[in-house]
């Protein structure tokens, strides 16, 4: 039948004077089967990627992907994007054609269409790498782009990652991947849901690896779901000896990664002789270690920033000590080597950390060694004991990670290698908030709210950054933004800053909130629970398939002390509630003297991937939080 529809699709275009080469009704729409198009933005039709290594100093890749797009979330999909960096990666060639719902084309894009640009301008941005960007910008739906790439790559570094399904709202009706290596190179490989490989010898002295995968539906979205990776089929390749601009290395194992990069930063960590002479002046005098790296990392602080500078080897070699010790900048990198040269001038070992940074990063896979990383930080142990220090940051105090670097695997380098270490995982009690509030009510409803609050751990991240990083208008704005509270005005703010390894802040702020309680006739209605509502409300109905994932641990502690207007009485109370869980504990009550009502509050959040099977006692739990946490409490006048 799909022959016989073909053929008659060709004949009408023959009758219709289109030319043949115009049409391809093998990509109608109308083909793509149901059961893809279910949960689906877009479906990818077709893509395969051919990976050659012709040497250590040269590689070859060619993607081709057909994509049709279903509806306007969907346009992403078919962008056209890839980023290079001269001298390491070239985009030699790009094709590229629109078709519409039908498989006629529409359009073609020439490689001198696509805008070619520098891949980050922040104003604060050095780097080398670029990207070529198109978008055919169809808004007639469904359509299908098919293009192909080029790309040529001047080094052995780079080994493909192959991730058929991006998403959960795309589905794949078939993809491959192919890589091509000479014989006596053998490819590391991690499997993630797919079989082996396929071997073959497509040619004299080439080893060929293939992987495929057909009929892969899209899933609707699952709240609180572990990393799509873990979920979806994927294959890691990567290198053995590699050669990248005259640089050679291996990456066997996490020691022969960080001898590459030993080798590939040796020597820049000399600093000039006022700046030793400047380090003695700091440090010689102080007794312990730990005063020293936080004279150290305070220097640093008040006397460098932050400019990312990604230039030459791919942005992985540092700019030298020396550098930064003119200029009074640099990127992640040049600042840590900047510190680790600091402290080795004053006697204290140290080294550079690669990581990957960004909030709740989890995803780390610690048994296939390749670069997953895309920050540095340093590592200072002393003393049966480890000091992090984040040198981006004119502000963290020495010590302590925020949710950026926290909790996650990392490659300690050295001379002698890599290991692998793990920053410090921040505990339940390590993240606290404890409020005591104090809220007055008068006979309209408004009231006048006095709050002290706790922070600690990642807890106190986000009042940090209010405090050093915005102005005093941004403040107003975030806080004015903060409460989900009718309007209400903030009549005053103060903070107060406690340094350590667990770092605190006390707060102390004041509301007067417009309506804060509801009066209708001669009752008088008040939510006990002021500003901290669970805004997790989950589906009941959902069929489960993921893990669930939690990545906050946290404890909070609340009590809300009301000063009612006279003259009422209670009708009903908010009844006292213990909840306990896999995922965290809950308890609430009030308590009512006179005209004081009490209102107390805690909640512990655990983290952790709990199992798919757990989701409807995750939901019961989240959602008897979500109620409680809005109860009412009526007061009657007498």
């Amino acid at each position: 039948m799909k022959k016989l529809w073909c053929s008659a699709a060709l004949l009408m275009a023959a009758f219709s004077g289109i030319k043949a080469q115009d049409m391809r009704p093998e990509l109608a729409a109308a083909l793509i089967p149901d059961s893809l198009k279910k949960n689906a933005h877009a479906v990818v039709r077709e893509s395969t990627e051919t990976f050659r290594m012709e040497e250590l100093s040269r590689s070859h890749n060619i993607r081709h992907y057909t994509v049709t797009i279903l509806d306007p979330e969907g346009d992403r999909y078919g962008v056209i994007i890839h980023t290079y960096t001269p001298g390491l990666y070239e985009v030699a060639g790009v094709k590229a054609t629109l078709y519409d719902a039908n498989g006629m084309r529409v359009r073609k894009m020439k490689m001198s269409d696509m805008e070619d640009g520098n891949y980050d301008v922040d104003g604060a941005m050095v780097d080398d790498t670029r990207y070529k960007y198109y978008n055919f910008s169809c808004h007639q739906y469904p359509y299908t782009v098919d293009y192909e790439l080029d790309i040529k790559m001047y080094n052995s570094y780079s080994f493909p990652d192959w991730l058929p399904q991006e998403r959960e709202d795309v589905a794949v009706q078939h993809s491959a991947l192919s890589v091509q290596l000479p014989d006596n190179y053998p490819l590391r490989y991690r499997l993630g849901r797919v079989g082996k490989p396929k071997e073959s010898a497509p040619e004299k002295g080439m080893h060929q690896y293939d992987w495929t995968v057909s009929g892969l539906c899209a899933m609707p979205h699952e709240a609180m779901a572990e990393a799509w990776s873990r979920r979806s089929p994927n294959v890691l390749t990567g290198p053995g000896d590699f050669e990248m601009q005259r640089y050679k290395g291996n990456l066997d194992s996490w020691s022969n990664m960080g001898k590459f990069f030993s080798t590939l930063n040796a020597n820049r960590d000399v600093l000039p002789d006022a700046m030793i002479a400047k380090v003695h002046q700091l440090t010689d005098t102080l007794k312990t270690v730990d005063q020293k790296i936080a004279a150290l990392y305070q220097y640093l602080q008040q006397n460098t920033r932050y400019v990312n500078i990604s230039l030459g080897i791919g942005g992985l070699q540092t700019y030298d000590a020396q550098y930064v010790a003119r200029r009074g900048y640099g990127d992640c990198k040049a600042l840590s080597n900047y510190m680790q040269s600091l402290l080795k001038a004053a006697g204290i070992p140290s080294s550079c950390v690669l990581i990957h940074g960004g909030s709740y990063e989890t995803d780390f896979i610690p048994d296939f060694v390749s670069d997953q990383f895309n920050h540095v930080i340093v590592m200072v142990p002393h003393n049966q004991d480890t000091t992090w220090l984040e040198c981006t940051s004119q502000t963290l105090f020495p010590g302590y990670l925020s949710a950026f670097t926290s909790n996650r695997y990392c490659l300690a380098v050295t001379p002698d290698g890599g290991a692998l270490v793990h920053t410090p995982t921040y505990k339940m009690e390590d993240n606290r908030r404890n409020s005591f509030m104090q809220v007055t009510v008068d006979e309209t409803g408004n009231a006048h709210m006095d709050c002290t609050t706790h922070y600690t751990g990642q807890e106190q991240d986000g009042r940090h950054q209010l405090i050093h990083n915005r102005s005093k208008e941004e403040i107003l704005r975030a806080l004015k933004d903060a409460y989900s509270l009718p309007t209400y005005d903030v009549a005053g703010y103060t903070w107060q800053e406690y340094p350590g390894r667990i770092p605190a802040i006390d707060e102390h702020i004041q509301l007067d909130v417009n309506g804060y309680a509801q009066v209708t006739g001669k009752r008088l209605f008040v939510v006990p629970n002021v500003l901290h509502h669970s805004g997790v409300k989950l589906n009941k109905d959902t069929v489960r398939t993921a893990n669930l994932q939690l990545d906050d641990t946290y404890h909070y502690s609340d009590t809300t002390r009301f000063t009612l207007p006279g003259g009422y009485k209670a009708e009903a109370l908010p009844r006292a509630q213990d909840l306990h869980s896999a995922f965290g504990d809950y308890h609430c009550e009030v308590q009512l003297k006179d005209n004081q009502l009490t209102y107390i509050r805690d909640f512990k959040q655990r983290s952790g991937i709990f199992p798919a099977a757990s989701y409807q006692d995750a939901v019961n739990f989240y959602d008897a939080v979500y109620k409680a946490d809005r109860s009412r409490a009526v007061f009657v006048k007498e």
